[in-house]
């Protein structure tokens, strides 16, 4: 199965059942079972979608409007900005300036590398999670209902995960330049760790390694976990 990003012009779609209107010739390459992520001109993602029909023959020209059904996986209820991992992807070549070039015009099709793929499908994981929670944090009834028989074991799930390797050595030397005292707020560090006493500081990367930061002593600063957290979602 394939993945695809589309962009569409309409910005109004609460739930999305058909796309209509895209060529023939590219929309061909779309099968039932494939993914595709739903990209809104002017810059943001509505959701992920499954394809789950194709109700068009071999008879139809390039030139015909073509329909494709959606099947939701995962439909946000505010579309996302997309513009943060833009610099992470393959089909920008990592440029961020190229992707408003590359995406322009409605009803246009790009297939995605499960790189790219992986990367758009934990963004919108992640803020439909953030989504679940506002919505219980507003409904104290319905949360209280939901956790009275709520399963008290997780389900597990499996999931492609990009990791990168960091030099230890950059990080032994972040730390010691830092002396025990967060580099973001100058305070020491919250705690010292059990197995050998030293300050617990965490090294954060000002530009970030997804984003093409370098892995270098000059990039990085040791930080106490609360300005972690904070330069990640402050």
């Amino acid at each position: 199965m394939k993945k695809w990003l589309i962009v569409h012009a309409q910005n109004s779609y609460n739930t999305i059942q058909n796309i209509i209107g895209f060529d023939y010739e590219k929309a061909n390459s779309i099968q039932p079972d494939d993914y595709i992520i739903y990209y809104l001109k002017g810059g943001s993602i509505k959701g992920l979608y499954k394809v789950s029909n194709k109700p068009w023959g071999k008879e139809k020209t390039w030139s015909a409007k073509t329909q494709i059904e959606l099947e939701p996986i995962k439909v946000l209820e505010k579309a996302i900005d997309f513009r943060p991992v833009v610099s992470r992807l393959e089909l920008f070549e990592n440029n961020p300036e190229k992707w408003g070039t590359q995406l322009q015009g409605s009803n246009n099709i790009k297939e995605l590398s499960e790189h790219d793929f992986t990367i758009i499908e934990n963004l919108i994981n992640e803020m439909s999670f953030q989504e679940t929670i506002d919505s219980s944090i507003e409904d104290d009834r319905s949360r209280m209902e939901r956790l009275a028989f709520a399963n008290k074991t997780p389900e597990q799930t499996v999931a492609s995960v990009i990791r990168y390797k960091r030099n230890p050595d950059v990080v032994a030397a972040v730390l010691i330049r830092a002396n025990g005292v967060c580099e973001e707020c100058n305070q020491k560090a919250p705690f010292l760790r059990a197995k050998d006493n030293f300050p617990y500081l965490e090294v954060h990367h000002k530009v970030q390694l997804s984003q093409r930061g370098e892995d270098t002593v000059e990039n990085a600063i040791a930080v106490c976990p609360n300005c972690h957290r904070k330069l990640h979602y402050g």
